[in-house]
């Protein structure tokens, strides 16, 4: 999920996998990127009652917005109630709201539930929430990160990933890690056992905090990384937060090295995103 310092996620994602019939036309429409303050991907979404600006969040599996953009769009409460919204720090019970008729570019949206939150998820108070994968489900999508824009990616072979969110493997120092794609970070966040690996190499360490889409935080210690690889991204010398995170437990990834990738790890790279069908497939690498 989009966040403000060290940004958090929303842990489980949509599923998703790779078939789709595209007209020339929708591909031929991309969605311009801007960015935040803090490194953001950022959409502008059109709704019959005014626009928003949101951290596009491939970490998401639904999509949220700050309560003074929901009372400012003038939204009712979704009939659903609240519902359990998962982050990296865990879980929060939050009131859904509906939302009809949102476009993407040209794109007509299905019916959003987006969750509330308490803060805008830039450091600024810019953004008006993130766009998650409930509003990306059913398309397969290109996310050029150099070029600053989002359009629609033709259909293409591919091997889904077993997990419910975007997934790619790669290297940190030469070892083997889970890299879990995750657009709505600003800055990468790895497991404990990430940490052991990089803790036996020269590196220097600090201490901080990662902080949740509900406010709650929890202690992470930054380590400097001499190398990453994942597909065709091979950024050097990047810093990763390393803290026991309560989604790494829910996906199971506690014993094995695994790391949420931020934009300070994706940018100016390609996403290639296959959503259309059961499962989900990632793509990740240079333009």
């Amino acid at each position: 999920m989009a966040g403000r310092a060290k940004p958090l996620t929303a842990a489980a994602a949509a599923l998703a996998a790779a078939v789709l019939v595209l007209c020339p036309a929708a591909l031929a429409n991309p969605v311009p990127l801007s960015r935040s303050a803090d490194g953001h991907a950022v959409v502008e979404l059109s709704t019959p009652s005014g626009n928003l600006r949101l951290a596009l969040d491939t970490g998401a599996d639904t999509s949220a917005m700050t309560q003074a953009a929901i009372t400012r769009l003038g939204l009712a409460p979704a009939s659903s109630g609240n519902a359990a919204l998962a982050a990296l720090t865990g879980q929060s019970r939050v009131e859904r709201y509906s939302l009809s008729g949102a476009q993407l570019g040209a794109l007509d949206l299905p019916e959003l539930l987006p969750a509330a939150l308490p803060d805008a998820p830039d450091s600024r108070g810019q953004l008006d929430g993130f766009l998650g994968l409930d509003a990306l489900a059913g398309r397969n999508w290109r996310i050029d990160l150099a070029a600053n824009r989002l359009e629609l990616a033709p259909d293409r072979p591919c091997t889904p990933g077993a997990l419910s969110l975007p997934a790619i493997e790669g290297e940190v120092n030469g070892h083997t890690v889970l890299v879990l794609v995750d657009t709505g970070l600003a800055g990468s966040v790895g497991n404990p056992a990430l940490g052991r690996q990089l803790a036996r190499l020269p590196g220097r360490s600090a201490r901080a905090s990662v902080i949740g889409a509900d406010g709650e935080a929890i202690r992470a210690r930054i380590m400097r990384a001499r190398s990453f690889s994942a597909d065709g991204l091979e950024p050097r010398n990047v810093d990763i937060a390393i803290a026991a995170l309560p989604v790494f437990e829910t996906l199971n990834l506690t014993d094995r090295p695994a790391l949420f990738a931020g934009m300070d790890l994706l940018d100016m790279s390609v996403i290639t995103l296959g959503l259309a069908g059961e499962s989900i497939c990632t793509e990740a690498g240079a333009p």
